[in-house]
């Protein structure tokens, strides 16, 4: 399918309309009016065929409209394309989105550069509160249709795609295709030596795609990127960067692990500014005890979502689109709406939280639901994510924002990465390197999460584990270090878990220069970087530095409830304030019986 720019076609489309008197019109643009004199918008041509390491240049008929046209030539919104949902009666506005998935080479034109403006600003109003109240705290607008030369290019061909691939490359691996024939089965690529303005990533086919990083845009304490997201913020030097580790669990926080999470952050043990080590809750809401919750969150913890439904099963056994893990990758605007904020009502009311804090999420089975994630996360307000995976490198990724593009490729089994700008934190989850001897053993795929690291059978094994990837963010880019579990993994391996305590402890007794921190302190930190020295009496990292007291409710409301949409299950909801009168669950997440 060819996409093409719909518009009014006027007797010459490259002339502008100036206050100043119109400048001539150039020999080239001449040419250019004749070659696209009685053709279509949104064409396109090759002009002349490069020498040596020059690639061919590419013109596009454009026009004022900036609508495009379906397969059927009907018109439709430029944003409806690539949206993953067919507006063209053809549905042709989403077949060129995916092809990349389907062995087919995709193709897309370089970006004009943008310009952001800002349209309110994302500030902290107090160590640990955000202002959450603008769905887009930027405008990016489309680049101007205008005639300019373009570059057909692709920066990686999976050769298995195809039955028939002939490919000549330089040594680097850098080569421009300038030629895709497709004929049945049999697919042919021409390439040139030489590297060329391309696109990277999986995302080259939505016309409505982020654009490339730009630094001079794109700068603090609003946004941040970097070419390949190893950049360290603020240009400090690696080593007055205090290196930030982030600990989090996923799932319900009840009597299955309390004892564990007690054990670990016990008090004693502390960052070099004196305050408790902290830990990022991600709370599904099924089999959550809202009282131990609660407790969490007043001990600085932070507190985030995982959904509703994940881990529901009905009473006949069948699992429901929340096991599903296609079904994630695939859910609607409404979908990620109902399980995500839904969650975050459940939890801020029954866990009494009151003060914004619950503002990140991570999708079930770190199944990226693409553009309609984020789209939500906008909409609901949500400062960030963490559930995409970057794949194992060094130096590691620092956090960004997806403003721009990504800077790494969509990593995972049939991932759907989002393409487009959205003003969302995204704290990436770097893989961590799970190779016992990494100088003389051979490659491994990394693992984000810890417990999916297989080959670690043995507390040592898990130690030294440890000892390398924190060696591989200290001494690389301090990029925070994700250890991301589920509490079973450690519960059911004592060893595991006395070798994660003794390393922790290890690591705080012999540097000074190490904090475990939450997600939102490091974005926190990100957004006013704070070198070593100047961190110790950095405002939102002693918010909660050391809690005492007693605990809000001694006996928790244990309330038996059912609930319309969850038929033949009687379920206990532990909680401080009083009970519902139905188990909240997606159409009902306050338990009022208001669907």
């Amino acid at each position: 399918m060819i996409v093409l720019v719909c518009g009014q076609r006027s007797h010459n489309p490259y002339l502008r309309v100036k206050r100043q008197e119109p400048e001539p019109i150039k020999k080239e643009e001449s040419f250019e009016v004749e070659l696209c004199k009685d053709k279509d918008a949104g064409e396109w041509f090759r002009l002349v065929a490069g020498d040596g390491d020059n690639c061919r240049d590419v013109i596009q008929c454009t026009s004022s409209d900036g609508s495009l046209a379906c397969g059927d030539g009907n018109c439709i919104e430029r944003g409806l394309f690539c949206n993953g949902e067919k507006d063209c009666s053809d549905g042709s506005d989403e077949n060129t989105c995916e092809l990349t998935k389907q062995g087919v080479v995709g193709l897309a034109p370089a970006t004009t550069s943008t310009a952001i403006r800002p349209l309110s600003i994302h500030r902290l109003l107090s160590p640990s509160l955000f202002s959450l109240h603008s769905k887009n705290l930027f405008s990016i607008p489309s680049p101007p249709r205008r005639t300019f030369n373009h570059i057909w290019t692709k920066a990686r061909v999976e050769a298995n795609n195809f039955r028939s691939t002939k490919i000549k490359s330089s040594s680097k691996s850098v080569f421009t295709i300038l030629d895709l024939e497709i004929s049945g089965s049999q697919t042919r690529v021409r390439a040139a030596q030489g590297e060329c303005p391309r696109l990277s990533g999986d995302n080259d086919n939505d016309p409505n795609r982020a654009p490339p990083c730009d630094p001079a845009v794109c700068v603090l304490p609003d946004c941040f990127c970097s070419e390949d997201g190893t950049t360290i913020p603020g240009d400090l030097p690696a080593k007055d960067v205090p290196q930030m580790i982030t600990i989090t669990f996923d799932d319900a926080i009840n009597n299955n692990n309390i004892e564990l999470y007690k054990e670990m952050f016990n008090g004693k043990r502390k960052n070099p500014n004196g305050c408790d080590i902290k830990a990022t809750f991600f709370v599904s809401h099924k089999y959550s005890n809202y009282s131990a919750v609660q407790e969490t969150h007043r001990k600085g913890h932070e507190i985030a979502v995982h959904s509703i439904t994940k881990g529901h099963e009905t009473a006949s056994h069948l699992t429901t689109h929340n096991d599903d893990e296609q079904f994630w990758s695939n859910a609607t605007v409404d979908d990620w709406a109902k399980e995500m904020a839904g969650t975050r009502i459940i939890v801020e009311k029954f866990a009494n939280i009151s003060d914004n804090s619950v503002v990140g999420v991570r999708a079930p089975y770190l199944r990226v639901g693409g553009n309609n994630q984020f789209t939500m996360m906008e909409e609901q307000a949500f400062l960030y994510d963490s559930t995409i995976t970057a794949p194992l490198s060094n130096p590691p990724l620092w956090p960004y924002t997806m403003y721009f593009r990504m800077p790494h490729r969509c990593h995972g089994n049939l991932q759907h990465c989002p393409t487009r700008s959205h003003a969302v934190w995204e704290m990436v989850m770097n893989e961590l390197d799970r190779r016992e001897d990494p100088q003389f053993d051979e490659y491994l795929p990394g693992c984000a999460m810890v417990d999916s690291c297989s080959n670690i059978l043995s507390g040592d094994q898990f130690y030294n584990f440890l000892n390398h990837n924190f060696d591989r963010h200290y001494e690389k880019n301090r990029a925070p270090l994700g250890l991301y579990f589920h509490a079973a993994w450690l519960k059911n391996n004592p060893e595991y878990l006395d070798a994660f305590l003794y390393w922790i402890d290890e690591i705080l007794a012999n540097h000074n220069d190490v904090y475990f921190v939450t997600m939102t302190q490091v974005i926190q930190w990100i957004q006013n970087p704070r070198t070593v020295t100047e961190v110790k009496n950095f405002e939102p990292w002693r918010e909660k530095c050391s809690v005492e007291g007693k605990p809000s409710c001694w006996v928790p409301h244990s309330c038996k409830l059912t609930s319309k949409e969850i038929p033949g299950e009687t379920i206990n909801l532990q909680t401080c304030v009083r009970c519902p009168n139905n188990y909240p669950w997606l159409n009902d997440p306050t338990g009022d019986g208001f669907f």
